[in-house]
């Protein structure tokens, strides 16, 4: 999926021919079994194989999904192998509030949007993961932007049930981030949070946490990057297997920013009945 000069276009893997799914869209989300959800003139759109008429075969028509607020952004998305989860960001008089909403594959709303955050300010761009149990949703938040704090976004995590209208618990994290632009991942035993942080006054650097299912740290504290760039932002994490696959803009190139990956290795992921691995668990490469 993709955006071309504002009209938003896909491809199924071994087809010859792109769709067209909209010709004004912004804040595009996807999700495993061609899912995809997007804003379009301030209406929630979404799509999925599930609306496949295996009959007509044809592509599926896109839906809209009522009862949302309006003013939504940043939207992310998740599936547990039943249902999607999305998650956005809304604004309020105060600031903003991050919503999870449930989407059957056909495109039918499963309950009403689930308020997630609890604080007002500045919130934004949620992430959504499915961990075996909940929904883990991530968010940051700066109730003051300060130009003299340099890591002024907090960084929460919420758990969010298959069914109900209310997370399971909510936690703030110890670090800080100095961007609200973070990455997650989760492996069904442990959680992995990253994020850019001011190391000095003009240099920055990608950190990575794991995080146990209760929100404890596990292991150390890992700096994914080198202390060669001195501006570096958008981190993802995927979990392979092994280990966290870390990919994030970059400066150091005199040419413009790149992207660079990191591999940051852990023997197993931590089991959440049993104490957390020592640092010597953890390698960086």
């Amino acid at each position: 999926v993709w955006n071309d000069s504002g009209a938003l276009k896909s491809i199924r893997y071994g087809a010859s021919d792109e769709e067209t799914l909209a010709q004004n869209a912004r804040s595009v989300a996807t999700a495993p079994w061609g899912a995809v959800a997007w804003i379009e003139n301030e209406d929630l759109m979404f799509v999925s194989n599930g609306m496949l008429d295996s009959e007509k075969k044809e592509a599926p028509a896109p839906v809209r999904i009522p009862g949302v607020p309006e003013k939504i952004q940043t939207l992310h998305m998740a599936f547990n192998g039943s249902f999607y989860a999305l998650v956005w960001s809304s604004a309020t008089p105060n600031g903003h509030e991050i919503h999870l909403q449930r989407i059957a594959p056909d495109g039918q709303k499963l309950g009403s949007p689930v308020r997630v955050s609890a604080l007002s300010g500045s919130t934004g761009k949620p992430l959504v993961a499915w961990d075996g149990n909940h929904f883990v949703v991530a968010w940051t938040n700066s109730t003051s932007r300060s130009p003299t704090t340099a890591d002024s976004y907090h960084i929460f995590i919420a758990l969010v049930p298959e069914a109900g209208d209310m997370p399971r618990s909510t936690r703030k994290m110890e670090f800080q981030s100095a961007d609200d632009d973070i990455g997650l991942a989760v492996t069904g035993k442990e959680y992995a949070i990253a994020w850019v942080s001011n190391i000095k006054q003009t240099s920055a650097a990608v950190f990575l946490q794991r995080l146990s299912v209760d929100g404890n740290p596990v292991g150390e504290l890992v700096e994914v990057t080198d202390g060669t760039p001195t501006a570096c932002g958008a981190p993802k994490v995927a979990w392979i297997g092994d280990g966290y696959g870390v990919v994030w803009h970059d400066d150091r190139s005199q040419t413009g920013n790149e992207v660079y990956f990191a591999f940051v290795g852990c023997k197993e992921a931590a089991d959440p009945a049993s104490a957390p691995p020592s640092a010597q668990d953890l390698s960086a490469e």
